[in-house]
């Protein structure tokens, strides 16, 4: 797993601390300060990265009602973006700035199954 607030994440780009996207399974969340717009631009910033075609699925927390991030516009964001294309994407997950929220182990294994039977549980810590 590699994940966390998405704004934070991409401030390490270009530096020794940005993890490889290789293999990941990217958890991103963000706050009711970004809105549909800069999410969509800092998800595309991340996944035009040299190594996310090796991402192999994404879970995208829960947005602030605030944040005005909407089940609709959400889909269209991720459906714009071709690292992802045909890889297993889950939202709404308890991760982030909702209530309630579960902590992650960042670099632990995840499995991630979606489908009409959708679940995301950590297999390894």
């Amino acid at each position: 797993m590699v994940g966390t607030n998405l704004c934070t994440l991409n401030l390490l780009q270009g530096t020794p601390y940005m993890p490889s996207l290789e293999g990941a399974l990217l958890v991103l969340e963000d706050d009711s300060a970004s809105d549909a717009a800069e999410f969509a631009r800092n998800l595309t910033s991340l996944l035009q990265l040299p190594d996310a075609d090796g991402v192999r699925g994404l879970v995208v927390g829960r947005f602030q009602r605030r944040s005005g991030v909407r089940r609709d516009l959400l889909a269209e964001i991720i459906a714009r973006q071709p690292a992802l294309a045909g890889k297993p994407v889950l939202a709404g997950a308890d991760v982030g700035h909702t209530m309630p929220l579960a902590t992650l182990p960042i670099g632990g294994r995840a499995e991630l199954v979606v489908g009409s039977e959708a679940r995301f549980r950590i297999v390894e810590g």
